[in-house]
């Protein structure tokens, strides 16, 4: 994965009949604002829909601000895809550099695929409604939380009943010392989206990797499955064995 300028990407997109633009947010936000003729897969949808692109494409991922992009990115290349950007700094950036954007009602997308797709986000948003009103009542709703902590911070949380810790290692990586307790989801493997896809999406979840790089980049895909507690380790198992802290086999 590389990262591309918003006006690099442009220009690419004017003279390469094989380039397409991918616009991995959510309906919602597609609807205010979007790039003409940007493909909607939002990244949720990404690693079922990604053989849709065709590998011989050159694939532009843009989301709001980058980060979803690299996500996208990375999972694309996961997939075989060889020839994939994530346009830095997102739609926010190529709407300053004055590139052409739609908003509202004129927006690029096929209105048809769009009514469609923000009606079950809508429906979504109706039932989380009613049952975020129940949890009310019964004094149980929490705020989301998604962040970086050090090491330190990581060996606490840990330790809390109902955490699960996630290594987002290659199994190889993982056999040669990881977290006690810690469950193996590879981030380079094809179904890793689907992987994540099937856990308790109400648990709390502690991540890392070797340095952070793949932990950090699962926290926003995490999010955007409909997860509501995620911590990543920052620094990775590297911060943690650098503070002295045990591994296990």
């Amino acid at each position: 994965m590389r990262y591309i300028s918003s006006t690099n990407a442009a220009e690419l997109l004017e003279k390469d009949s094989n380039a397409v633009l991918v616009d991995v947010r959510n309906p919602n936000e597609v609807a205010e604002i979007s790039v003409p003729g940007a493909l909607l897969i939002p990244l949720g949808e990404l690693a079922l829909r990604v053989h849709e692109l065709g590998k011989k494409n050159t694939l532009l991922f843009i989301c709001r601000a980058g980060g979803r992009s690299s996500v996208a990115a990375d999972i694309a290349e996961a997939a075989g895809f060889f020839d994939t950007y994530s346009i830095a700094g997102g739609i926010t950036s190529w709407e300053a550099e004055g590139l052409p954007v739609l908003r509202g009602e004129s927006r690029g997308f096929v209105s048809k695929n769009i009514a469609i797709a923000i009606g079950v986000v809508l429906t979504g948003v109706f039932f989380a409604f009613l049952i975020f009103s129940g949890d009310s009542v019964a004094g149980s709703t929490q705020a989301s939380s998604f962040s970086h902590v050090t090491a330190v911070q990581f060996a606490e949380d840990i330790q809390k009943p109902g955490v699960v810790l996630i290594d987002v290692r290659t199994p190889e990586e993982y056999a040669t010392g990881h977290i006690a307790g810690a469950i193996n989801i590879n981030f380079y493997d094809p179904t890793f989206q689907e992987k994540l896809n099937k856990l308790d999406k109400t648990a709390t979840y502690d991540i890392y990797c070797h340095s952070g790089n793949r932990s950090g980049k699962t926290l926003p895909l995490m999010q955007s499955l409909g997860f509501t507690h995620v911590q990543d380790l920052s620094g990775g198992i590297t911060a943690w064995t650098s503070g002295g802290k045990p591994t296990v086999l």
